[in-house]
């Protein structure tokens, strides 16, 4: 982590050099070719006329009274210089050659020269007064300083940044080696918390997931090991039957360990399907209504002592909902099939509207759910005590995932009819 906050401090300050460089290189050479093009304009009026002046002298007097009447004239030095023995460079004196003023530095200083047209001379003007501002020198430090500045202020922006992804590289390697219980603690990332509390909400679900996996493993062992030890037990018992009615007796609870065994094995497939709340592969438009007497009608043979009744509104056709119909027929007949196991006589469903939403409520006149276990039979292989029957536990919490990939609600209360209650909420749209 450290390594990385290097690479982009130090990339940010590369990208800070560079623009500071190539901005001072355009801003040198535009000042100074804009500067010598206005001086020349400016002084070049002086220049022509004091030259006009020394080529109009006929002998030397005269040109040294001229030449001396134009020192008095300007407040900076004028000379007389030979084109061969002069020091201007190559490039000023070619266009000094072709009748041009030009404007030139030399060794720190300004000058301004034109040439005669009497005599193979300069007119030399300079050094010339320094122009006001900073030098070169002082806006290079200037310019330094607020380099230096911006990486003292970029560090300081980043170093909060750098402890969180630091927080978050301990916590991640702590879960990665097995210590699933480790979180970024709030106090080592105060500047943060979005990122902390997102980490750890995502570190809490990971452990929950995995947590539930090993339960659901356990369960699923031990579900799987009764079966089989029953259809182990019976096997060995085959070989000492010593009547043919004893043998088929013996054979008919393998067989009946056998689907016992079939049934656990499709429930933990069913459940494991429906394991993510993923975009329903068969979603089409459900009649609630319709859906649930078909269920009642296949409940009613597996449970002849037992009436089901049916409550629904006037306007039933409008009770539709978007959904998977082998899925939502797979919950309410779970919740049909578990009201049936406790009921004593009767079973009540009711199907209707509840603002946007459609629910299916099923109560039975049972001996009800313990008080602390509503929300816990929705959890797999939980089983209530003295539940009637050989069941998994995974009918129930069926019926949970099938409302969760939904976006349904289902909750268990206890019934005024003496039982309980189960209600699913679904909504009529799902996305």
């Amino acid at each position: 982590m450290t390594s990385l906050f290097i690479r982009f401090y130090f990339g940010i300050i590369c990208i800070l050099v560079m623009a500071w460089l190539i901005q001072w290189f355009v801003v040198q050479q535009t000042s100074s070719s804009e500067n010598q093009q206005v001086v020349e304009q400016a002084l070049s009026g002086g220049v022509q006329l004091a030259i006009a002046r020394l080529d109009t002298t006929i002998d030397v007097e005269s040109f040294s009274q001229q030449y001396a009447a134009i020192e008095g004239d300007f407040e900076y030095p004028v000379n007389v210089v030979s084109t061969v023995d002069s020091q201007i460079p190559a490039r000023v004196l070619s266009r000094v050659q072709e009748g041009q003023v030009a404007f030139f530095g030399y060794r720190g200083a300004s000058y301004v020269a034109g040439k005669l047209k009497s005599r193979d001379q300069l007119l030399l003007f300079g050094p010339l007064p320094s122009f006001v501002g900073p030098s070169q020198t002082l806006i290079t430090l200037g310019f330094g300083a607020i380099l230096l500045l911006a990486a003292l202020a970029i560090a300081i922006l980043l170093r909060p940044v750098a402890n969180q992804l630091r927080a978050v590289e301990r916590t991640a390697s702590a879960i990665a080696a097995g210590d699933l219980s480790a979180r970024i603690q709030s106090n080592q990332v105060p500047k943060g918390l979005p990122l902390a509390n997102a980490f750890n909400t995502m570190a809490d679900r990971t452990e929950q997931l995995l947590n539930s996996q090993r339960e659901l493993l356990q369960a699923v062992s031990h579900e799987l090991r009764t079966p089989l030890t029953r259809i182990r037990f019976a096997t060995d018992l085959i070989q000492t039957a010593t009547t043919k009615e004893e043998q088929s007796q013996r054979l008919a609870a393998v067989d009946r360990a056998t689907e016992e065994l079939d049934e656990l094995v499709g429930e933990l497939l069913s459940y494991v399907r429906l394991e993510s709340p993923d975009d329903l592969e068969h979603r089409e438009e459900v009649n609630l209504v319709e859906l649930t007497e078909q269920v009642i009608e296949a409940h009613r043979a597996l449970f002849p002592a037992i009436e089901f009744v049916l409550s629904v509104p006037l306007n039933s056709q409008q009770l539709a909902v978007a959904g998977e119909r082998n899925s939502l027929a797979r919950a309410i007949g779970n919740l049909l099939g578990n009201a049936g196991k406790f009921a004593q006589k009767q079973v009540w469903i009711e199907v209707g509207s509840e603002g946007s939403q459609r629910f299916i409520q099923v109560d039975d006149d049972g001996p009800g759910i313990p008080s602390g276990e509503h929300s816990r039979i929705f959890e797999p292989f939980v089983r209530l005590p003295d539940s009637p029957g050989r069941g998994a536990g995974l009918g129930l919490a069926l019926v949970a995932r099938i409302a969760n990939r939904h976006r349904a609600t289902v909750t268990a209360a206890d019934s005024p009819r003496g039982g309980a209650r189960f209600r699913f909420l679904i909504p009529t749209q799902l996305y």
